[in-house]
């Protein structure tokens, strides 16, 4: 697998990401009614979708199922997925 941006690059942007998810975990950490869930839990996969295809795109990958580790696995439930 070749990194095909720059490591500086790819770092900020996945730093970016880090934020930008700390961000919706604060925004809804009070959610309670339903509208509120709904549009978290589309924030979140939209999120989640922008991140997954900036990691496969930003690799030469040999296996494609290597950006299917960035998903969440199904061991325990945070309430978002």
């Amino acid at each position: 697998m070749v990194l095909k941006v720059k490591w500086i690059d790819f770092k900020s942007k996945i730093e970016e990401y880090i934020s930008e998810g700390a961000a919706l975990i604060e925004k809804y950490k009070f959610s309670r009614t339903e509208d509120e869930l709904n549009k978290l839990k589309d924030v979140k996969q939209s999120w989640e979708n922008n991140v997954i295809t900036y990691v496969i795109t930003s690799f030469e990958l040999e296996n494609k199922n290597f950006a299917n580790e960035f998903k969440p696995q199904n061991r325990f439930s945070n309430g978002l997925s």
